[in-house]
This record gives structure tokens, C-alpha cells and sequence, in this order.
């Protein structure tokens, strides 16, 4: 029986469907990044960022009976922090100092939390600060307190993901190393040594 071309087999649409969470984790993620991280990649601000700009407009039609202001003041200093963040991106490649691409940060929260690791920081302690900043707003702008909560559950998301898939290159590396200490021990053999 010929599969349809509409029908995807289960892994293909749920892969699909996890690429797609990711995405909308990492556009609300990514204004949140800009403002707690350092050194982005240079190519770390690429889709996600054109779509959190857009998504930051339009945020207001949540609630359209809110004031837009305080989301129009959040954008312009996003945009202020994505200009920095290019600035800072251009100074490093000048200065010589090679930073992976796709890298997401130095966290500006290290200083304060010397003992923990830049992935606990930025898997616990930011959105829990996110969390608490949004909370605390909400009294004052209903929207804008509601935006940084949900930009703290995709930034929670996305660097859970980002460790994972970190994760799994490594064993998959690990996994190569093991299969190469094997075929150069035959290979030895081969040739008598």
C-alpha cells in the first residue's frame, strides 16, 4: 500500500511537533536572553529575534482592554538590548575572542551566584527571577507581567533542550570513540601488531 503524501509516519510529525514547541519556547525565551545574557553568538539572533519583536507587538491583543504602554516600553528597551548585543558581538570578533555562533550567553546573573554553574543559573535561577519580576508586575501591567512569565517557561524550556541535545551529541561522540577504539584494534591485528 503507497503512503499518502500528506501522511507523515508518526516520528516525522511528532519531531514536527517538538521543532514547532521549541520555536515558540525560544521566541518568548529570547527577550528575557537579551537582557540576562552577554556575549550571544553572532548568530544566535536570527529568526527567534525578528519573531519576538513581532510577538512583543502584538502581545497587547491579549488583552485589549490592558494599557499597551508598558509592552511598548519593554520593546523599545529590547530593542535597545538587541543593539547592545550586536555591539558586543562586533567588539569580540575584533578584539579576536572566537564565541560559537549559536552560543546563548553569558549569564550577568554568574556574579551573583559565584558557586553554581552557568547551566544552573540559567536553568534554575533565571526563570525563577523572570518568574518573580513578571509576578510582581502583574498589579502594574497585567500584560507585560503575563509576557515575562511566559517568556520565563520558554526560557526554562529552551535551555533544558539546549543541555539535552548538548547531552546527546556528547554520548553519541562518546559512542563513536568506543566504536573507534575497536576498529583500530582490528585493524592492529591486520597488520600484525
Amino acid at each position: 500500500m503507497e503512503q499518502q503524501p500528506s501522511e507523515l509516519p508518526l516520528n516525522e510529525r511528532m519531531n514536527r511537533g517538538v521543532n514547532s514547541l521549541l520555536l515558540i519556547a525560544s521566541v518568548f525565551a529570547f527577550p528575557s536572553i537579551v537582557f540576562l545574557h552577554r556575549d550571544l553568538g553572532s548568530r544566535y539572533a536570527g529568526l527567534q529575534a525578528l519573531l519576538a519583536l513581532v510577538l512583543i507587538f502584538v502581545w497587547p491583543i491579549v488583552d485589549p482592554t490592558g494599557d499597551p504602554r508598558p509592552m511598548l516600553l519593554f520593546l523599545a528597551a529590547f530593542l535597545i538590548m538587541c543593539f547592545v548585543s550586536r555591539i558586543g558581538c562586533f567588539r569580540n570578533y575584533r578584539k579576536g575572542i572566537r564565541i560559537h555562533r549559536y552560543y546563548h550567553g553569558t549569564p550577568r546573573l554568574m556574579r551573583y551566584f559565584p558557586s553554581l554553574s552557568e547551566l544552573t543559573v540559567k536553568r534554575v535561577v533565571e526563570p525563577v527571577v523572570v518568574s518573580f519580576v513578571g509576578l510582581l508586575l502583574l498589579p502594574v501591567s497585567a500584560m507585560l507581567g503575563a509576557f515575562l512569565v511566559a517568556s520565563a517557561v520558554g526560557l526554562a524550556i529552551t535551555i533544558s533542550a539546549s543541555e539535552l541535545a548538548a547531552q546527546e551529541r556528547a554520548e553519541a561522540m562518546y559512542d563513536q570513540l568506543i566504536e573507534q577504539s575497536g576498529i583500530s584494534e582490528r585493524f592492529n591485528r591486520l597488520r600484525g601488531k
